[in-house]
């Protein structure tokens, strides 16, 4: 039993849903959650979560569209959480990579949408890229507000910050950079993570796993991450796959066993 708990199918690249779904359910990977970035993708994330059984959904704001927060907005992401398939709100975040950024309106959108998944008592799955002090700053500040969870989205800071965000409760996931040569940080802080407190994840269309990197990505190439997994825990993948599925359920309470 095989969850890809991070991908995002509302791209054009995936006019063929079906052969997705069909193509994963082959290599045994039984449920996918798809994740909004913006209004259309989380709006469209929810037409495609209730065509197919097994795919359930996110709806949140990426930092990069943090100008798309605000009351109206935020209404319709309440509206479309209702939705029983609707397991978390994300990906949310912090995203400091560009000199362009601007970084109080990304903040700002940050913390209203951890409002709402409070108000709303669903998980929050997180963006972090270049942000590591501000990110542990808003939510430590925010401490009271994730009661019910959350996860550090394809993991990239360090095992020192991993610590971190497991003491506030966080669960820390890893995609497909996990297997590239050169990630020599990821790969220790997945080495670290303790094995329920990890989740795996494509990231597709982004971020193909070796041997495939470079290349369009999709959801069956969500065993290669948990292969790395079993070799960096030095364990076997039925434990790695065991255990990701009990924590993808513990965290996603919606998603049905």
């Amino acid at each position: 039993m095989i969850i890809d708990t991070h991908a995002h199918l509302t791209y054009d690249d995936y006019a063929d849903l079906k052969s997705i779904v069909k193509n994963c359910e082959d290599a045994r990977i039984n449920k996918i959650i798809n994740i909004g970035f913006d209004m259309s993708s989380s709006i469209k994330g929810a037409e495609i979560a209730n065509s197919f059984d097994n795919i359930y959904f996110a709806v949140g704001v990426h930092p990069s569209d943090a100008n798309q927060i605000d009351t109206d907005n935020l209404l319709t992401l309440s509206e479309l959480s209702k939705n029983e398939k609707c397991v978390a709100i994300g990906e949310i975040g912090l995203d400091y990579h560009y000199d362009d950024t601007d970084k109080p309106l990304q903040k700002d959108a940050f913390i209203k949408q951890i409002d709402l998944a409070n108000n709303l008592k669903l998980p929050i799955i997180i963006h972090s890229r270049d942000d590591v002090e501000d990110m542990i700053s808003i939510l430590t500040e925010n401490k009271n507000k994730l009661t019910n969870g959350g996860v550090m989205h394809c993991y990239s800071h360090s095992k020192e910050s991993a610590k971190t965000f497991l003491d506030l409760g966080f669960y820390v996931s890893f995609a497909g950079t996990v297997t590239f040569k050169n990630a020599k940080k990821v790969a220790e802080a997945a080495t670290y993570i303790p094995l329920d407190r990890i989740l795996a994840e494509t990231d597709c269309p982004y971020l193909s796993p070796e041997p495939f990197r470079g290349q369009q990505n999709s959801p069956k190439n969500v065993i290669y991450v948990y292969n790395k997994l079993a070799e960096l825990k030095q364990t076997t993948n039925e434990n790695v796959e065991r255990a990701i599925w009990e924590n993808a359920h513990n965290l996603f309470k919606r998603l049905k066993r």
